[in-house]
């Protein structure tokens, strides 16, 4: 009785087609026009070879490798048109050329719909979840006060801020969470607001500068004591008094005189 030879069936790897859209980072002009390997001059590292070999966009060649095309090869420009490129799911070649162009993630990108959907998501709870911290603190005793501080340091303008309700404070500070919740969270995403002592600094100069407890001389070149024209530090030339004498109060000197400004 023969014996049946076993059969192995061979597993057809099949990549899955589909269009893809890529966009420009940074910036985006109404045309840009990638570079395509016109002068052999894109080269990439082939995982399959280990050499690195020269790319050229010729969607009617079976390669995007130059050394794979044939003569009579032709180069076909990429054109992002306002800061957007589509390609269809038959455009095999320009995607498997643009996937390993070397100005990929530097100079443009694949859309990832799903991510930018989880992105998106992701920074809508982050922005709930500080306006709810915001909610939370304006339920403190002092806690209006120093929601106040903190729109005084954000606006950039302390003036203005003393002014407002508290009900005001509040939308000043959701509208600037909108804005740029960065701002208010650290590296990890949590709220971080309250404990920033950049903000703690630049409410300390304001109010040292409006209260009149402190002054810049005529000259504007030094930050005084009011009261006895004492010189506390001098103002580079071409800076901000204020940005500059916030900064001045996180050095160990500063410290002195963020204490001094207290008891006066």
């Amino acid at each position: 009785m023969a014996t049946k030879r076993a059969t192995t069936a061979k597993k057809t790897v099949v990549t899955e087609r589909k269009a893809k859209n890529y966009r420009l980072l940074r910036y985006q002009p109404l045309t840009f026009t990638l570079k395509v390997g016109r002068n052999n001059s894109l080269l990439v590292p082939d995982e399959n070879t280990g050499y690195t070999r020269a790319i050229r966009h010729c969607p009617g060649e079976r390669s995007i490798f130059v050394d794979e095309q044939s003569e009579s090869a032709v180069v076909v420009p990429i054109i992002f048109l306002k800061g957007l490129l589509e390609t269809k799911e038959s455009d095999v070649l320009t995607q498997q050329f643009l996937d390993v162009h070397p100005k990929n993630g530097g100079v443009f990108e694949l859309i990832d719909t799903a991510a930018d959907a989880t992105d998106i998501t992701d920074m809508e709870e982050l922005k709930i979840d500080v306006k709810q911290a915001i909610r939370a603190k304006a339920k403190e005793d002092t806690g209006i006060e120093e929601l106040r501080i903190i729109t005084s340091v954000l606006i950039s303008n302390a003036s203005e801020a003393a002014k407002m309700e508290s009900s005001e404070i509040k939308n000043s500070l959701y509208s600037l969470v909108d804005e740029n919740v960065n701002r208010f969270v650290d590296d990890n995403g949590e709220v971080s607001i309250f404990d920033d002592l950049e903000i703690k600094r630049a409410a300390i100069t304001q109010h040292a500068f409006n209260s009149g407890k402190i002054q810049v001389s005529a000259d504007g070149g030094k930050v005084m004591w009011a009261d006895n024209k004492a010189t506390i530090c001098l103002i580079p030339i071409g800076q901000s008094h204020l940005d500059f004498f916030s900064k001045f109060l996180g050095t160990e000197e500063g410290l002195q005189v963020a204490v001094e400004i207290s008891k006066r």
